[in-house]
């Protein structure tokens, strides 16, 4: 069994008992309610943690960087070298909206390369697990990544947080880098939801009308280049249209669910 089905079989739902006897805890206490939501806050993290006294949440941030072969299109505002550069500011100077984020609720922030089309071997900090060292190929061509590249994208993530939660971190914050990842994401919020390519894709690095127009016809060409996948074949629309970074986080969530650990 690989790493990739061993941690499926091993997420639960949440615990309904633990959830219960949380409420019972509160209405001891005050009238059931009278917190508004927070009760209910409450009764969801022991449930999901499954213990009844769970410690106090520790968060970790993890940033997923790869770069998106359709980004050679012409879909972003941006070149592809901003991934490089993004993923460097995350770590060095740390000026990142995601920075500020994880100073403020006292998250560690770790960075993993995943697959950004440079060499990021001399970047310090940075966890080095490329999957795919160009990063995806052009999802109109071929699929973004072969399956078995998804699968170890998704592993990848799925090993880190199992690393990080022997060193006692319970809560993850996800995020990712690479640009042309707004295309990519376009695609499987269509094909999930059964949105137009154009309901389905947004301005991403606030690109221009003319750039707009070229990254709707994109997005609906990969879905009807993909069309025979169905909105059930989460791996296999991963793969065909999805990032590493994506795939990446995948494992994260996957991960940290099978942990009891919260996202």
């Amino acid at each position: 069994m690989s790493l990739y089905e061993s941690t499926l079989a091993r997420i639960v739902p949440r615990n309904k008992e633990i959830e219960r006897a949380i409420g019972e805890q509160w209405s001891k206490g005050t009238p059931y309610g009278s917190y508004g939501k927070l009760a209910t806050m409450v009764e969801h993290y022991a449930a999901a943690t499954n213990q009844v006294n769970p410690a106090a949440p520790k968060p970790c941030m993890i940033i997923a960087s790869g770069d998106h072969g359709v980004a050679k299109i012409g879909v972003s505002a941006y070149p592809q070298e901003v991934t490089v550069h993004m993923t460097m500011n995350y770590l060095i100077p740390k000026g990142a909206a995601a920075n500020a984020l994880a100073n403020y609720c006292g998250a560690q922030i770790e960075v993993i390369d995943v697959g950004v089309a440079a060499d990021m071997s001399a970047v310090p900090g940075l966890h080095h697990h490329k999957v795919m060292p160009n990063g995806t190929n052009n999802m109109l061509e071929e699929p973004a990544m072969p399956m078995d590249k998804a699968i170890e994208a998704v592993e990848v993530g799925i090993a880190f947080v199992e690393e990080k939660v022997k060193e006692g971190f319970n809560t993850f914050l996800v995020g990712e880098m690479g640009i042309g990842n707004t295309t990519s994401s376009a695609v499987i919020t269509a094909k999930f939801s059964g949105l137009s390519a154009d309901e389905a894709t947004g301005r991403g690095t606030n690109i221009s009308d003319e750039r707009l127009k070229v990254k709707q016809k994109v997005v609906y060409d990969a879905l009807v280049k993909y069309a025979d996948i169905p909105p059930t074949d989460g791996l296999g629309i991963l793969s065909a249209v999805g990032g590493l970074e994506f795939a990446c986080l995948v494992g994260v969530i996957l991960g940290a669910a099978a942990n009891h650990a919260l996202v």
